[in-house]
């Protein structure tokens, strides 16, 4: 299995350009094209993506990059795109379901009409002889099927090669490409990187490893037993991953819990000082929700910009420390619960975590803060909000006893 990708990571990418759907308005200069994805019962699959430049760029300047994998229900989103380049990255996003567009800047917005403007599966100027459908999201439903017929199969495998696009771009420094993903998208990207370790970065956002120990939110489900977890359990290959991450989430997420990202953040710290978490109280779940945070842009900006570091905490006996003595601080929590983590189902059929978060404003001096974790407080974290430049981000620590 650790080998199942190799094929992937030295194929030269086959790039054709679809003039027809480049964006136009607030968009225009983001292109549409299609490469070519994994094999599908002998057939060749293709992927749309949009991908773009930043405007301002010098002409022969290097530029860093980064691959974007949307979640459940997403496409490929314009708005996405489009913000990198103005952070001066090129971008690329592929749709990783099979989707196609059938309107002009269909990769808009995130609604739920948004799949209306786009046809799974071969279309139009899409269809051509000898080509198959790629596989839809089909939540790991079928993750008993041959490995080559299976949805996550050909996520990562596009995932991957949208990765080759970057690195064949003459526009592009191949040591400075970074992947960020969005729920289901995070969940692509993790086990991406313990394929793929030639990025510069990662941020898998909601997603991460360790699904199999959720507390009971969807789609952890399909990693546990009777779902071919060895398949697909990605801490199994996180070791593979020396790239800085930064693993964001939200504390109460309706798909996602939080011991999870603890797990996957404390498993791959070793592998690099540089990785950081981002557990974001009342963050909510969507890839709007995901955009307006701009860690994961700050982030990138340190790894491939030479522009300081996200500083984080440094758990110590009976008190927590900053990292980096010249960090602009804005506050400093701890956050907890009163009872144990569970989840059950609303009457709309979602999970929702049944307990609130309460938290504690901690006294910060000199970079420190003591604290005092009791019995009586289950799941606690650290949180750390401190300035960079005009932006006020968010790091945190879980607590280790």
């Amino acid at each position: 299995m650790d080998s199942i990708f190799a094929p992937y990571l030295t194929r030269e990418p086959q790039v054709r350009l679809c003039p027809e759907q480049n964006a136009t308005g607030e968009f225009e200069g983001i292109e549409g094209l299609i490469y070519e994805g994994a094999p599908l019962k002998g057939k060749k699959t293709k992927v749309f993506a949009y991908r773009g430049y930043p405007k301002n760029a010098e002409a022969n300047e290097k530029l860093p990059a980064v691959v974007l994998v949307h979640g459940g229900g997403g496409v490929a989103f314009l708005p996405w795109v489009k913000q990198w380049n103005e952070r001066g990255y090129v971008a690329i996003a592929m749709s990783n379901t099979g989707d196609f567009p059938i309107a002009e800047n269909a990769g808009y917005t995130e609604s739920d009409t948004i799949k209306q403007l786009w046809h799974h599966g071969l279309c139009g100027d899409f269809s051509e002889e000898g080509y198959a459908d790629a596989p839809g999201n089909d939540g790991m439903k079928h993750s008993e099927a041959p490995v080559e017929e299976q949805w996550m199969y050909h996520a990562v495998a596009q995932t991957i090669l949208a990765h080759n696009v970057l690195r064949e771009d003459p526009r592009v420094d191949a040591s400075r490409i970074g992947i960020v993903g969005v729920s289901w998208g995070g969940i692509i990207t993790t086990l991406t990187i313990g394929y793929d370790n030639r990025f510069a970065f990662a941020v898998p956002i909601y997603g991460s490893a360790y699904l199999a120990e959720a507390r009971g939110p969807e789609p952890a489900v399909y990693f546990k037993e009777g779902r071919n977890p060895e398949l697909w359990l990605a801490e199994h290959r996180l070791d593979n991953a020396k790239m800085p991450i930064l693993w964001q989430c939200e504390t109460a997420d309706m798909a996602f819990s939080l011991n999870s990202n603890n797990h996957s953040y404390l498993h791959s710290r070793s592998n690099n000082p540089l990785t950081r978490m981002s557990a974001v109280y009342d963050m909510h779940h969507s890839h709007k929700r995901a955009w307006v945070r701009h860690e994961a842009l700050a982030f990138a900006d340190a790894v491939c910009k030479g522009a300081p570091m996200l500083p984080t905490l440094v758990q110590e006996k009976g008190r927590v420390v900053c990292d980096d003595p010249a960090a602009e601080i804005v506050s400093m929590r701890v956050y907890y619960l009163t009872e144990p983590m569970t989840y059950e189902r609303n009457e709309k059929n979602q999970m929702i975590m049944q307990q609130k978060w309460q938290w504690q404003d901690l006294a910060v001096a000199d970079g420190a803060a003591e604290f005092a974790v009791t019995d009586g407080m289950f799941d606690p974290y650290f949180e750390l909000i401190f300035r960079i430049g005009d932006e006020t981000l968010l790091t945190s620590i879980p607590y280790e006893k």
